[in-house]
């Protein structure tokens, strides 16, 4: 799936169901990312992605925190979907 047209859509209480570390999806700039597989080798710990799980991440990933060009490039790997505009 490796153009966005072809992602299935997701609302954003969908992405709120999926909340902990066990099933853990962000937003970021409208696509929905499950990044479950990767939370316990986050570098800033596990802590820092739960804080966001299940919400819109974009502030935290480009803001809060001003992740490598690796780390963006690591997201593609946990691309899932996008967000449904309502």
């Amino acid at each position: 799936m490796s153009q966005t047209n072809e992602l299935p859509y997701y609302t954003v209480d969908e992405v709120s169901e999926h909340d902990n570390e066990d099933d853990c999806w962000i937003i970021i700039n409208d696509k929905v990312y499950d990044v479950t597989p990767y939370i316990d080798s986050h570098p800033g710990g596990k802590g820092l992605v739960e804080k966001t799980a299940g919400k819109d991440a974009t502030n935290a990933f480009y803001v809060e925190s001003e992740h490598s060009d690796t780390a963006r490039g690591l997201l593609v790997k946990y691309l899932i979907g996008q967000i449904k505009q309502e």
